[in-house]
């Protein structure tokens, strides 16, 4: 008997097949190693990563907001101070839930309500529209919400901020 044949009858064994199994679990469970890609991280404050992804998405947000060519180096000053925002934010909502201050559900559907980008042709707010524009940017209602909670958590300490001057 041949090497090659030698090994082929030996894969009907049960010892083999319960190696393979193993083999084939362990992957299963554990993958290959790779955590898939890797995040890169722009900024972070006090431990909270701000990641390439949020920069990226900020940033897209306001070239579409500019509605106008940028040099390259008007482009990186923008990024900048996208860059600088994002911290700022950041501490902000940090030093909110600090202080325990919180958005109720309440407040997040009259923000909702109020938002005119939602609004049908009678200035009403339209579910319709707002899912029809959240499905077109990408976002699922909690992302959007969640964002909306932060947003209104910051405003708060920007008005507290100013207060306390």
């Amino acid at each position: 008997m041949s090497f090659t044949e030698s090994i082929r009858s030996g894969t009907d064994s049960f010892f083999f097949k319960a190696v393979l199994f193993a083999v084939v679990v362990s992957f299963a469970v554990w993958g290959t190693g790779n955590d898939g890609p890797s995040v890169s991280v722009v900024a972070e404050v006090n431990g909270q990563r701000i990641t390439d992804t949020e920069y990226q998405r900020e940033m897209r947000f306001e070239l579409r907001r500019q509605r106008s060519t940028l040099t390259d180096e008007q482009e990186q000053a923008l990024g900048n101070q996208v860059v600088d925002r994002l911290i700022a934010q950041e501490v902000l909502l940090q030093e909110a839930m600090r202080l325990g201050i919180e958005v109720a559900d309440e407040e997040i559907l009259r923000a909702l309500q109020a938002d005119p980008s939602f609004s049908d042709n009678d200035g009403d707010f339209s579910k319709e529209i707002y899912e029809n524009t959240l499905r077109h940017n990408g976002l699922s209602r909690s992302r959007w919400e969640s964002k909306l909670r932060k947003n209104l958590m910051i405003s708060r300490m920007e008005e507290f901020a100013k207060l306390t001057v």
